[in-house]
């Protein structure tokens, strides 16, 4: 399979071509070299080096976008969760006030973190929904579905297609500090989130500085007694700040600009 980083593979584009970038892989150099064939429009998380002096437009939604030090050089700044980019089944999708948690702790969850979260789960606590990913090993989705037998509160479903509504229907979230957030955000759910790499940091970080959710940290940091202080805890939903149809806002804006 051709890799699409390596620009000898390009076919010859028209001028005014855009081209969008989202991949931790590019360095500048590889940014330089492709603004030489046609503008690219980066989709940035946490500005590792200064990406917008290689290209002609960045769009970076995260919460914490508008204080990571962009530079104006002429072309499109996209920055904030109004251009979040959350896939269309969440665009139209209705809220609910709810009941019990959904979980969801990454497409493959290599850390454990479900098994270990549904070992701590008390009878005494609400229901829990545990999301197992598309990229779960056979072995953890085996290991979590044993674990919930007998279990009335506890549930394990596998990639469920109708996650948003499954969502919109939660009492409240608890996930990584990803664009699953963001999802539940545009929902207005109460948020507890965690994080699993160092980009997610300050995603949690601005999640609970925003008054947006419960930030309990990077996971190791934290364990059942945290777990049950947020379930104790009185979260209403949070503000507006999350524009689930962000895609096409973000397309409009730059029709309009190119």
């Amino acid at each position: 399979m051709e890799d699409p980083l390596d620009q000898s593979v390009w076919p010859a584009y028209p001028p005014g071509t855009l081209g969008v970038v989202d991949s931790y892989r590019v360095d500048p150099g590889w940014l330089e070299g492709a603004e030489r064939r046609l503008s690219f429009l980066v989709v940035d998380d946490s500005r590792a080096f200064p990406v917008e002096r290689h290209v002609w437009g960045v769009l970076n939604y995260n919460l914490h976008a508008s204080v990571l030090g962009y530079e104006e050089t002429g072309g499109a700044r996209l920055l904030g969760p109004r251009y979040a980019l959350l896939r269309s089944s969440f665009w139209d999708q209705e809220s609910f006030s709810g009941q019990g948690v959904l979980l969801v702790a990454g497409a493959a969850d290599p850390l454990g973190i479900t098994p270990s979260i549904l070992s701590w789960w008390k009878p005494s606590w609400p229901r829990l929904l545990a999301v197992a990913g598309p990229l779960w090993a056979a072995e953890l989705r085996s290991r979590c579905h044993a674990q919930i037998l007998g279990r009335e509160n506890l549930e394990v479903v596998d990639s469920p297609p109708d996650l948003p509504e499954r969502m919109a229907r939660a009492g409240r979230v608890l996930c990584t500090s990803s664009v699953t957030c963001y999802e539940a955000l545009a929902l207005r759910k109460p948020l507890g989130v965690f994080q699993v790499a160092d980009n997610q940091l300050p995603i949690g970080e601005a999640v609970q500085a925003q008054g947006l959710g419960t930030n309990l940290g990077p996971w190791g940091t934290w364990g059942p007694e945290e777990l049950e202080g947020w379930l104790r805890s009185d979260l209403p939903p949070p503000p507006a700040v999350v524009n689930p149809r962000g895609a096409l806002a973000a397309a409009a804006e730059l029709v309009k600009v190119l």
